[in-house]
């Protein structure tokens, strides 16, 4: 005789339906990620209104980015570590309530261990000396790809915002890598950003530097190079 609880059991057995085979209908690798990619991006915070500019109805990232030029007016610049034969300037988002100039300052020494002369500290240990912030423009933006983290947070791109420094009496000639003031592991705890660095003509930078960027760079040409050489004959003594 069954007893009632086995009766039971398989009266549930037979109206129960079949279970799915964990093996069958098998997500695809391109359904998961894509599925992981809008986890991903339903996660991701907006980027904050505060360090961010809006162009055209679309939002862009602040930037700033540090042209440090020398004695015969070259550019300092870095090979990026994630991108080889890709070369830039410092640069990385502005906080908020930063100045230009003072966010370029950290962005240089933050991915290059250079740092900028305190005006009201003579014996500190900067190199550079601050020659100011170039007009704001929205001609500096540039796009970024899709599948990027400034994408994820609901940016269009990044807008940079360049401060001009002058490193005087270094020596053109040498490895700015090598140069004692010069740590590119990364400081205040950030990665490292560079292989390694060089002086470059500008018009050698714009064409070396990342192609989303180039446009922007170019311009950042036209509107530096005079006043790199007005800060350049003013540092000789040169009325003229």
């Amino acid at each position: 005789r069954v007893g009632r609880s086995h009766r039971c059991a398989r009266a549930r057995a037979r109206s129960s339906p079949t279970r799915r085979s964990r093996t069958s209908s098998p997500r695809s690798s391109s359904t998961t990620s894509r599925i992981g990619t809008a986890k991903a991006k339903a996660k991701a915070k907006p980027y904050p209104d505060a360090r961010s500019v809006t162009v055209n109805g679309e939002k862009y990232r602040r930037c700033a980015a540090a042209l440090v030029f020398n004695d015969r007016g070259e550019i300092l610049c870095g090979e990026r570590s994630d991108r080889a034969g890709s070369w830039n300037a410092p640069q990385g988002g502005v906080e908020a309530g930063e100045r230009v100039e003072d966010a370029a300052a950290r962005e240089l020494f933050e991915e290059t261990g250079v740092r900028a002369m305190d005006a009201t500290t003579p014996s500190s240990s900067g190199v550079v000396r601050l020659i100011g912030a170039l007009p704001e423009s929205d001609g500096y933006c540039y796009r970024v790809e899709e599948n990027t983290w400034l994408a994820e947070r609901g940016l269009a791109g990044q807008r940079l915002e360049f401060a001009l420094f002058h490193w005087p009496g270094v020596d053109c000639d040498a490895d700015p890598t090598t140069h004692p003031a010069v740590n590119l592991a990364g400081e205040n705890g950030e990665s490292r950003e560079f292989d390694r660095l060089r002086w470059i003509d500008f018009d050698e930078m714009v064409r070396d530097v990342w192609p989303s960027k180039r446009a922007a760079y170019a311009l950042a040409r036209d509107v530096a190079s005079p006043l790199i050489r007005d800060a350049l004959r003013a540092a000789r003594g040169d009325s003229k």
